[in-house]
């Protein structure tokens, strides 16, 4: 019962945090501007950390807000990828700098990941070993190699109006 009011408690804070101080936004202004965008990435991250909680603490609140979650993971990935390119098309020059930018932000908190799950693994006298402190998660992999053909793509393809036309049907046509 308890975790039915806690799972409660935090829907409606999500619901409060999306309506309380909305607005009409005027035309001119834009759904996926920087505030909104990351606005929106953090709600579904909580949507994306609520259906990672263990399964014996799980109810079904949870798993009708979990139901949401590959919505919300697409939803994130999408976004962050739009944001990387309006960066990227307002100032070219940033790709210079693109590693250096990308790099802590996506291994400092792998690094700290490991370094709880090593203290956890001697808490409870598992075997550990110091590799786990440079283990890299299927995750950070895939958003690695999604990075590498980012930076590449932007570094060496040329964006003109033809170009969304052209992957659009290479798209289809490749797929059949």
């Amino acid at each position: 019962m308890i975790t039915y009011a806690i799972m409660a408690l935090i829907m409606l804070f999500l619901a409060f945090e999306l309506l309380y101080k909305a607005e009409y936004m005027p035309e001119g202004n834009h759904l996926f501007d920087k505030q909104n965008s990351n606005a929106m990435r953090g709600f579904w991250c909580v949507i994306v950390i609520l259906v990672h909680i263990p399964a014996a603490y799980q109810n079904r609140l949870q798993d009708m807000l979990g139901s949401f979650a590959y919505i919300g993971v697409t939803f994130f990935f999408m976004t962050s990828a739009y944001g990387l390119r309006l960066s990227i098309a307002k100032n070219p020059d940033s790709l210079k700098y693109f590693w250096r930018k990308r790099l802590p932000k996506l291994l400092i908190p792998m690094l700290l990941v490991n370094i709880v799950s090593l203290i956890y693994h001697l808490v409870e006298g598992k075997g550990i070993s110091f590799s786990t402190l440079i283990n890299f998660n299927g995750w950070v992999q895939w958003l690695l190699v999604c990075y590498v053909i980012f930076w590449a793509v932007n570094r060496f393809v040329t964006f003109d109006k033809h170009l969304p036309a052209i992957l659009l049907f290479g798209g289809i046509g490749g797929g059949g």
